[in-house]
């Protein structure tokens, strides 16, 4: 067994140095303790009725600003464009597919209030199959659930 002497020649007890790292935990502690809260839960709206209008090879995607009441602090920040491509000869309508974000549209209060439509415009490839969704998302990050998905063979 090691012994350990300070400076002054008197032994070091572990235990009396752990006893009073344990008092200064209790001592540090802030008091009561309350069960956690879940976080608040709200469901963002989800976008329907999306019209698609082919103008030369211009995609115009335009959906009207859902209805929603927002619960007290969260705002709806916008929509995102998510978008599938693939040939046309690889299309396959049972089969899973990969959406990546195309686009982000930022809506601001005035839209909100007026309930007018947002749209969504991109140039197309011939030769491919589209397939574009769109959910809504706040300030913070959160998003909402899928709409649709819109179908074009171009």
């Amino acid at each position: 067994m090691i012994h350990i002497k300070n400076r002054a020649g008197v032994p070091f007890h572990w235990s009396l140095f752990f006893a009073a790292i344990g008092a200064l935990f209790l001592i540090c502690a802030c008091g009561k303790k309350a069960p956690p809260l879940p976080p608040a839960h709200y469901e963002l709206p989800v976008v329907e009725d999306i019209a698609s209008e082919m103008v030369g090879n211009e995609l115009i995607l335009t959906w009207p600003m859902p209805e929603w009441d927002p619960p007290e602090g969260v705002e709806l920040a916008g929509f995102n464009v998510y978008r599938a491509k693939l040939r046309l000869t690889e299309a396959c309508e049972t089969c899973p597919v990969r959406f990546k974000k195309a686009a982000t549209v930022e809506v601001d209060r005035l839209a909100i209030e007026l309930g007018s439509d947002l749209e969504y415009r991109e140039k197309l490839e011939k030769g491919y199959h589209y397939r574009y969704k769109i959910t809504a998302y706040t300030h913070t990050g959160e998003e909402g659930a899928d709409s649709s998905a819109v179908t074009i063979n171009y």
